[in-house]
């Protein structure tokens, strides 16, 4: 993490005996990048769960010797890591501001629609050419007419080393007070024009899980989309007795195809409105308010009308 600026690139190797060795990654970029007292860099290699007893770095071929000073390993059981699912996106260049005589549009500003709001927790950028270190202004909005919201700032690269590529790593999105659909990318001009190469958009939500109990004959219907509707969700423990310790009682998989959703008039089962109910009170409570006041009006032509004796 500190010392002075590397490139290099590294072998992972595994062994039962110390006499056979196997190979766990073949090449592993390792960097470290530093100018006026800021640094960017990667000494992290991440791999698949493997039994292993020794383990063995070997530095590239014609790749600079690494010199460390020690070195931890992560166990995966240990490690907390979230099932997260990942959106990537194309953006359009930002346009004039609408309404400002003589605007000109944003240098390297980037927009990007997810489709729907969605609780995004990982930001990254892919750029189209190696060797790309640019600082980005995130900024986020739920609707397309809203205000811009300032997320945060991070520096996202793609770096050529020794025979490997090193990507930045996911960015943890700190800002934010909520789910977002449109998606603003500034890169600071120092990085370069980047018109006619715009980055991709990498976002990472951890999606919705849903388990259910299926009773009748399939297919099911998925009912979603009315936000009047109270939840009767049971926990897991009463859903699926013994989950915790029963493993053959573990949900089944299913996979939706929200392009594939039908209307509420498409289905056959009679299906409770809740703002169906809603919108009959408030007429029922405007006709009463129509009648108290048609009253008021009749007593009101009686009062003023001239009395005969």
């Amino acid at each position: 993490p500190s010392g002075p600026d590397i490139s290099t690139s590294v072998q992972v190797e595994a062994s039962d005996d110390l006499k056979t060795w196997r190979t766990v990654v073949n090449v592993a970029p390792i960097f470290r990048l530093s100018r006026d007292g800021q640094a960017i860099g990667t000494s992290f290699i991440e791999f698949a769960p493997t039994p292993i007893r020794y383990l063995r770095l070997r530095s590239v071929s014609g790749a600079e010797l690494l010199s460390m000073t020690d070195i931890k390993v992560q166990l995966r059981g240990q490690q907390k890591t979230n099932p997260l699912q990942w959106l990537v996106l194309n953006g359009t260049a930002a346009s004039a501001p609408a309404g400002v005589k003589d605007a000109i549009a944003p240098k390297n500003t980037f927009v990007f629609d997810a489709g729907v709001p969605m609780p995004i927790s990982r930001v990254n950028l892919t750029f189209t050419d190696a060797n790309t270190l640019a600082p980005v202004r995130l900024l986020a909005r739920r609707e397309a007419n809203g205000t811009w919201e300032s997320l945060q700032s991070e520096t996202f690269y793609r770096m050529n080393v020794d025979g490997g590529e090193a990507r930045s790593p996911d960015a943890v999105l700190r800002g934010g007070s909520g789910s977002y659909r449109y998606w603003q990318v500034q890169i600071d001009e120092r990085a370069g024009e980047f018109a006619t190469k715009i980055p991709q958009l990498r976002l990472g939500f951890v999606p919705a899980r849903v388990v259910f109990t299926a009773r009748g004959n399939p297919p099911f219907a998925l009912l979603i989309g009315n936000a009047q509707v109270e939840s009767v969700a049971l926990g897991m423990d009463s859903l699926v007795p013994g989950n915790q310790t029963d493993t053959s009682l573990a949900p089944a998989l299913a996979n939706f195809d929200l392009a594939q959703a039908i209307r509420r008039a498409g289905t056959q089962e009679k299906i409770v409105d809740r703002s169906a109910e809603k919108r009959q009170q408030w007429i029922l409570w405007g006709l009463l308010v129509l009648g108290v006041g048609g009253l008021a009006v009749f007593a009101l032509r009686l009062l003023k009308e001239p009395k005969k004796i």
